[in-house]
């Protein structure tokens, strides 16, 4: 069964990303992997493939990235 799941992110990469979308202006975007995608769907790539697929848009590697989630403390 799960080998037949997919992941909406993985969907949207196979549909051309967000190719279509009204292009940004320089705008730099990071994104933090989702422990559960990460360890247990094994999904990494398509969500920053999403993101690359915006026009306009600078995707810049967060620090830390592959830091579980749930230990990650934001200092207001």
């Amino acid at each position: 069964m799960s080998s037949k799941s997919k992941d909406s992110s993985q969907i949207l990469v196979l549909c051309g990303g967000f190719q279509n979308l009204t292009s940004r202006n320089n705008e730099s975007v990071t994104y933090q992997k989702s422990c559960l995608m990460t360890n247990a769907q094994k999904i990494t790539n398509e969500p920053v493939e999403l993101i690359k697929s915006i026009p306009g848009i600078e995707f810049v590697e967060m620090k830390d990235a592959d830091m579980c989630c749930s230990s990650v403390t934001v200092n207001p």
